[in-house]
């Protein structure tokens, strides 16, 4: 189990073998082609799974309660950059 914790406070865990996922991979890709939040939506689910997506949404809403795309973005580049072989 990979377990990190992002700036915000957020912790998380993902599989072992979350890097040798080649459609995760293939994701990471279409995203650094044409970045869309089509694309980022499924690299969260892809990466944390239903349970832990929705709980990270939840810690990034403001207390308006809306979620900045921005700010899912950029947790999703903290996790990624935990994961040295996706760094490519």
């Amino acid at each position: 189990m990979i377990k990190g914790r992002l700036e915000s406070g957020f912790e998380f865990e993902l599989e072992d073998d979350v890097m040798d996922d080649y459609d995760l991979v293939l994701l990471f890709g279409q995203y650094r082609k044409s970045p869309s939040m089509d694309i980022i939506a499924d690299i969260a689910m892809k990466m944390l799974g239903e349970e832990q997506h929705k709980a990270l949404m939840d810690h990034l809403r403001d207390d308006k309660g809306k979620l900045k795309s921005s700010a899912m973005v950029h947790a999703l580049e903290e996790i990624e950059n935990s994961l040295p072989a996706l760094k490519n």
